[in-house]
């Protein structure tokens, strides 16, 4: 049987945090009509990931933008596109984007895009914008956060390299919690 071979485009996407808020954009084109998502779009044949974020975030925000480091990369499967988040940082230009592509741009706080969950194009903006708040990586590790942790690794594009570093970090956050649980029970581990 002959095996059929699927080309997915890429996606690359910024976080821009000012003033302690986030910029969305909002969709207009028909199949996310009115969902909120960063500044991204399709990587071009020839140019790169790094390439496409920063000239995505100047056609649809008009802020010229460098970026600070990659956030992660988001896959839900096979057919979707992954979307590559980096954190960007504004160097120039000047907040307005295209009327005939986005309804709207605006910056949010933390706290207002948890609660438009329903509103985002996609659960990598979240998991993106809880990267940098260190709600994961630097707050505090209970139940809810280590099952939200280990979910949003298993749906994500990884090299062996990465999924073996990944196990490591849950596993470490395990003890962690499991230290946390001794302590709150006078130091005896109790189920």
């Amino acid at each position: 049987m002959k095996k059929q071979e699927m080309l997915v485009p890429i996606v690359a996407g910024v976080v821009i945090k000012k003033d302690g808020k986030y910029l969305l954009v909002r969709e207009s084109q028909p199949k996310a009509y009115g969902l909120w998502n960063f500044p991204a779009g399709k990587v071009d044949v020839g140019e790169t990931i790094e390439e496409a974020a920063i000239r995505e975030a100047k056609e649809e925000t008009g802020y010229d933008v460098e970026l600070v480091r990659k956030i992660d990369i988001f896959q839900n499967s096979s057919i979707e596109p992954p979307k590559h988040a980096f954190e960007a940082r504004i160097i120039g230009g000047k907040l307005q984007y295209p009327k005939d592509e986005l309804l709207d741009a605006r910056w949010f706080e933390f706290k207002e895009i948890r609660e438009m969950e329903d509103e985002l194009r996609g659960e990598w903006i979240l998991s993106s914008i809880i990267v940098l708040e260190g709600k994961r990586v630097n707050g505090p590790v209970g139940i809810f956060s280590l099952a939200d942790s280990w979910n949003q690794k298993c749906v994500r594009t990884r090299s062996l390299h990465q999924l073996r570093q990944d196990c490591l970090d849950i596993l470490y956050q395990t003890v962690q919690l499991c230290a946390k649980v001794a302590i709150c029970n006078g130091g005896f581990w109790k189920p």
